[in-house]
Parts: structure tokens; sequence; C-alpha cells
């Protein structure tokens, strides 16, 4: 929670040009997609799939949304379509429903 606290503040400081600041995003946004991939190949989902975005930095920060997807493309990986999800509780229940398909 306490490094959580601090994204707002990298990601204004990257906003206003701090490279320092814009390379801890790109590094963060890296991580992630790395772990995407690794999720993606474990699924077989192939190099095009659907994703849903949650949290407060994937859902309210563009930026790092859209650095996120430019490493995703960095791995030859194609995040289509993108869902965002506000809240991760209505998905659950719209799963439960039967609503959206369950990949398997």
């Amino acid at each position: 929670a306490v490094l959580a606290a601090l994204a707002p503040v990298v990601m204004n400081a990257a906003e206003g040009g701090d490279p320092v600041a814009s390379e801890i995003l790109r590094d963060a946004a890296g991580e992630l997609a790395s772990a995407v991939s690794a999720a993606a190949r474990a699924l077989d989902l192939g190099s095009c799939f659907p994703v849903a975005l949650a949290g407060g930095l994937l859902v309210s920060a563009p930026g790092y949304r859209e650095l996120l997807l430019c490493a995703l493309r960095d791995r030859g990986l194609t995040a289509e379509p993108v869902t965002l999800v506000r809240e991760p509780a209505e998905g659950a229940v719209k799963l439960a429903l039967g609503h959206v398909p369950v990949l398997s």
C-alpha cells in the first residue's frame, strides 16, 4: 500500500518529463507484460487474445495502459479487445450468471 501510494507521484513526474520516472513506468509495464506473456503461453492463447485490465493504474492512467500494450506488442502479442474492469466483482457476477465465456 505504501509503494502503491507513490504511483501518482511517479506518473506525474513522468508526465512532466522526468526520465527516471519514465523509466520506472516502462520497467513496470515491461514486467507486467512479461507476466501476461507467460500466462498467454501457458494457456496456449496464441499471439492475439482478449485482455481485461483492472486496478487503479491500468484503469485510470491511459499512459501507463499504453506502455503495457506497447510492451506486449514488443513481445509479439496483441491484446484485442481490451476491456477495462472498473469493478472486478462485476466480472465475477457475470461469470457466475454465465454471461461471460470462460477460456479453457
